[in-house]
Order: C-alpha cells, then sequence, then structure tokens
C-alpha cells in the first residue's frame, strides 16, 4: 500500500513538472514571435540615419497598436523633420467619401505638431498636419474594447475611430499635456514685456500728461538700470 502511494506521488510529480515545462515553453515562444513582430513592423529596410532614429523612438514608446498602419510607419521618414520627436502613435480609422468608406489612419504626436497619417492603397499617401494652436479640445469616448479621439481644430471635428481603448487614453493625456505646455508657454511670453515694451508705456503716460517730466524721467532711469 506504501509502495502504490509513493508510485502515485512520483507519476504526480512529473506530471506536474511536464505541464509547467510546456507552458513554459509556450510562453518563451510567444514573447520571441511578439519581438520578432514588432522588429518586422518598426524596422523597415532601410539604413538612413533618420529612420534608424525614428525606429529607435517607435521601439521606445510604451506600447502602442500598429494594426493596419505598417506601411504608415515605414513612410514616417518621408514627412517627419530632421529635429522632430515622436511622442506617441495611435492607429484606428476615419470615414470618409471613397470606395471603402472607411480608411486606415495613423495619429502621430510630436513634440512640434500632431500628424494624421493615411498610406492609402488606392490613392497614394496623404498627412494633415494640425499644429497645437489649432487645436481647441481633445476628447475621448469609451467602449468596452476600443474608444473614438475626437480633436477640436475650430473648422471641424475630427473623429478617429475603432482605437484600442487603453491606447487611446494614452495618447489624449499626452495631447492634453502637450497643448497645456504650449499655452503655458505662451501666457508666459505675454506677461514678461521687454525694456522696449516697458519704455514705450512710460513715454504714452509722459504725453498724456499723466506722468511728469520729472517722474518720467525718474522711472526711466529705473528701468534702464535694471
Amino acid at each position: 500500500m506504501l509502495n502504490l502511494s509513493i508510485l502515485l506521488l512520483i507519476i504526480f510529480t512529473c506530471t506536474l513538472l511536464i505541464i509547467f515545462s510546456i507552458n513554459s515553453g509556450t510562453k518563451s515562444e510567444s514573447k520571441v514571435k511578439t519581438e520578432q513582430i514588432k522588429t518586422e513592423i518598426l524596422y523597415p529596410e532601410t539604413t538612413s540615419k533618420k529612420s534608424k532614429r525614428i525606429n529607435t523612438q517607435l521601439c521606445n514608446l510604451p506600447g502602442f497598436d500598429s494594426f493596419g498602419t505598417k506601411k504608415e510607419l515605414s513612410l514616417l521618414p518621408d514627412i517627419l523633420n530632421d529635429t522632430e520627436n515622436i511622442i506617441y502613435v495611435v492607429s484606428g480609422n476615419a470615414k470618409n467619401d471613397g470606395l471603402f468608406g472607411i480608411s486606415s489612419i495613423l495619429l502621430v504626436l510630436t513634440d512640434q505638431r500632431l500628424i494624421m497619417f493615411d498610406a492609402g492603397l488606392l490613392y497614394g499617401s496623404e498627412y494633415t498636419e494640425i499644429p497645437f494652436d489649432h487645436i481647441q479640445g481633445v476628447s475621448l469616448s469609451s467602449g468596452l474594447v476600443l474608444a473614438d479621439i475626437h480633436i477640436e481644430n475650430g473648422r471641424r471635428q475630427i473623429n478617429i475611430i475603432n482605437v484600442t481603448k487603453p491606447f487611446a487614453a494614452y495618447f489624449v493625456d499626452q495631447l492634453n499635456k502637450k497643448i497645456n505646455e504650449i499655452n503655458f508657454s505662451k501666457n508666459n511670453q505675454n506677461t514678461i514685456s521687454s525694456p522696449a515694451d516697458e519704455l514705450q508705456k512710460l513715454a504714452n503716460l509722459y504725453e498724456d500728461g499723466i506722468l511728469t517730466k520729472q517722474e518720467f524721467s525718474d522711472q526711466k532711469k529705473e528701468l534702464l538700470g535694471k
């Protein structure tokens, strides 16, 4: 009876080891396959410095969905300038008046602008550049798995649909941060006056009789002495 119990224990232990080994191998193979896919998407056959720099930036992003936009990703070196840095990218769809009524879109957020890029199967590539100061609002509407990004640029609302939900949320967050940075910088520039501006204000006050000649002279000396 004791020998039978020991035998059953040995068989059970061996079975567990085999299952664990199979699962580990599957996970490892899955990881390698994922890395290979990522490499194929992000590294088109090119040797240019610019392409390598862009590829490095894409690989350093905190994960993104490239479904349906492999061609757009491979053509990024053609539309980004040499000093431009990618903040984040997402892929989605946009409705159009074409044959299929919908197209794949790559939204590219850089430190200089927002780009909507459609490489197009039938009508060739086209991209729309949206300066940050033209964007009046960014919002997100989410479903269970997918989300839609809505961008108000004054003239119209741009809707990018079918974006993977977590990536869409991260993209909107990064875009809003960039817009806030631009607005903050612009407000600071408006509040900081140059000495020439201050002198002009003093001159206007003197000409309007608000300041006496002596007051104008004293404040002018004080301003120039800063």
